[in-house]
């Protein structure tokens, strides 16, 4: 099996030679961190997108497979614009159906920025997702600065809740959010306490590479966690409400304008050569243009969980303490396994 710094240098030698726009390969390489497997029989980096399809990556070869068996196919030795186009183009649309993914029609400078400096950062993955979601979705990019901003008192929020300590299930306590700040620049990622005045902070790793897996701690990448996870207590409940109200505009036109899919996966960052139409038909054969979400309200929960059991941090008794007393917790405890639910009777009952 192989390890995580394997799967680094795999999804390194596997995706950074490929065409791909930069937003495209920085969310494949996290997507087959979270996600991905490698398969020893056929030496290929695979992952799964739902009922939308399958990526497989060879070593010469990238192979798309949507839900109606259409393929797109990129071979590294050979490769030609419109080929190109229509790959990025189609990763594209795919990604915009998951929310942790999407670029939300943010300005490309500030996706593109996100993505180059975020990409090297020592971070785990849903951990890396999250906060780029955050920056996309909500931050602002300072050209003058070369630097992305986000602060929590800029969501309409003042407030979450929290499960009140020893009325598990019963008793949701209003905590006012505590403000925090995220800046980006081009070697450091950091978060501001600002009611304490405390920094944390995450470099780049100094290994070559263009994406970083987070299978090693250090004292501070160790204090970012803690910050992220605060971060995303006071902002989960916000993000996925927001999500829900996305979900629904979008079947809402998908259903008013099935006939208008062409304009629908039209793209502002990426320009499509002359096969726009074609691909946009494509895409209609493919039934992206309405298809299921691959994202939902409830999804993120299944990430975390999965990179938790990862790095077997599940039944952390800190992860523990930290999972128990948020509001989401009932709705987690359900995705548990028997062992898992036996641990946190245990830790709830102490």
């Amino acid at each position: 099996m192989a390890t995580p710094a394997d799967f680094e240098a795999l999804i390194n030698e596997r995706l950074a030679d490929y065409p791909l726009t930069p937003d495209n390969r920085h969310r494949l390489a996290a997507w087959s961190e979270l996600k991905g497997d490698y398969l020893q029989e056929s030496n290929s980096l695979v992952m799964h997108f739902g009922d939308m399809g399958k990526l497989e990556v060879y070593p010469d070869n990238f192979l798309l497979r949507t839900a109606s068996n259409h393929v797109y196919h990129l071979d590294r030795r050979r490769t030609n614009p419109r080929d190109v186009a229509v790959m990025n183009e189609t990763l594209r649309v795919m990604f915009e159906q998951i929310s942790l993914l999407a670029n939300h029609d943010a300005h490309p400078d500030l996706i593109y920025f996100v993505d180059e400096h975020l990409a090297r950062k020592n971070l785990e993955p849903f951990e890396k997702l999250y906060l780029r979601h955050i920056l996309i979705r909500f931050g602002k990019y300072n050209a003058a600065l070369r630097q992305v901003e986000f602060r929590t008192d800029w969501l309409p929020v003042k407030s979450y809740q929290y499960e009140a300590p020893g009325r598990e299930g019963t008793h949701f306590v209003n905590k006012p959010i505590d403000p925090l700040i995220i800046k980006l620049d081009e070697a450091t990622v950091r978060g501001y306490y600002l009611s304490s005045g405390g920094t944390v902070y995450v470099e780049d790793v100094t290994r070559d590479v263009f994406y970083a897996t987070g299978e090693s701690y250090t004292p501070n990448v160790s204090a970012f966690k803690l910050f992220l996870q605060q971060l995303f207590t006071q902002t989960t409940t916000f993000v996925v409400k927001e999500e829900e109200a996305r979900i629904q505009h979008y079947h809402t036109i998908s259903h008013e304008k099935a006939d208008d899919a062409p304009v629908a996966i039209a793209t502002r960052s990426f320009q499509v050569p002359t096969a726009s139409t074609d691909l946009a038909l494509r895409g209609q054969e493919d039934g992206m243009s309405g298809i299921k979400p691959l994202y939902t309200p409830q999804d993120w929960m299944g990430k975390m969980l999965g990179t938790l059991r990862y790095h077997n941090s599940l039944m952390d008794r800190e992860v523990a303490g930290f999972l128990i007393h948020q509001p989401f917790f009932l709705q987690l405890y359900k995705h548990f396994s028997p062992e898992e639910k036996a641990y946190y009777d245990r830790m709830k009952r102490k």
